[in-house]
């Protein structure tokens, strides 16, 4: 059970982490051009 919790909270950090980075490299792409 605490493997499943762990599996499912290292995804959603994950993801959270790439929601920010992804927008943040398409902001500084688009105000380079």
């Amino acid at each position: 059970m605490k493997k499943v919790f762990l599996l499912f909270f290292a995804s959603v950090v994950f993801i959270f982490c790439s929601g920010f980075t992804v927008p943040n490299h398409l902001l500084e792409n688009g105000t380079a051009y």
